[in-house]
């Protein structure tokens, strides 16, 4: 009689399984069904709609919360901003992507052996990094630290990046994508006081936010390319010619001071030449 007890145990858990089989095709069919479809897929765009991310403090977060995949194009433009930067000669700069797009395994990969970090450091600061590990001799985790933290501690001392600003060797060398957002945020941060700091070509958050902000989303990447680095550029350029032609300037005003010295001199020789003639 035990067993027979048990045997209608097992059939109670079995009706309940095609209950919710049932249910989920009367959701579909039934009139009922119509309903709870419309309020599950308006619970999942609340839960899909981000919290509003304010550009002006995290700005690379923003740019990734306009559209899909913007992100990637950001990458494309940071990285490009850094290579054409640290890498005068246009052969020895890596190639990107011709799609313009970069995604955050690509960004990291490029960044991963501290080369074009260093030389971006030197570029902005000459000799921040003394000795850039390059070619075969970069290929070793141990010169990879060296050029990354050679990076790291120009960020700190000379563009004076705070703590939080600046991503550690183990965010670029070992965390992967958990690390990728602290990476780009400090090339972000640095390409932003580029021109105020160094007076080289960098990007203008302000001048970004008033431009992009209520723009369509299609539009943003496009506005990003103008604005940001077009744009930008032309204004970068203007400043060092008006900083070379102010050094010319103080160049030519400390001449007269030196030629003024020799010009009595000479004056005094014409005026003993003619009296020793007399003579």
């Amino acid at each position: 009689m035990s067993a027979q007890v048990e045997q209608p145990v097992q059939p109670a858990a079995a009706p309940e399984e095609p209950k919710v089989e049932n249910g989920a095709n009367g959701e579909a069919n039934g009139s009922n069904g119509e309903a709870k479809p419309e309020e599950s897929k308006e619970s999942k765009k609340e839960k899909e709609v981000p919290v509003p991310i304010d550009p002006k403090e995290d700005f690379v977060g923003w740019v990734g919360q306009q559209i899909p995949n913007a992100i990637h194009k950001f990458n494309f433009y940071i990285l490009q901003w850094a290579i054409n930067l640290a890498y005068e000669d246009e052969t020895k700069r890596p190639k990107l992507p011709p799609n313009e797009e970069v995604t955050k395994s690509q960004f990291l990969n490029y960044l991963k052996d501290g080369q074009i970090l260093a030389h971006l450091a030197n570029k902005l600061h000459p000799s921040s990094v003394e000795n850039v590990k390059e070619g075969e001799e970069a290929k070793t985790k141990e010169a990879q630290k060296e050029n990354i933290e050679g990076f790291i501690k120009f960020a700190k001392e000379k563009a004076e990046l705070n703590e939080t600003q600046v991503f550690s060797a183990d965010d670029l060398l070992e965390k992967g994508k958990a690390g990728f957002s602290q990476v780009l945020n400090t090339l972000f941060q640095l390409a932003h006081v580029a021109q105020t700091k160094f007076q080289q070509q960098g990007i203008d958050v302000d001048t970004v936010i008033t431009e992009i902000a209520g723009i369509a989303p299609k539009s943003i990447i496009e506005k990003i390319r103008t604005f940001v680095f077009n744009k930008l550029r032309r204004q970068s350029s203007t400043q060092e010619k008006e900083k070379e032609e102010a050094k010319e300037e103080e160049k030519k005003e400390e001449q007269p001071q030196e030629t003024a010295e020799p010009a009595p001199v000479t004056e005094e020789k014409k005026e003993e030449a003619p009296a020793v003639t007399a003579q």
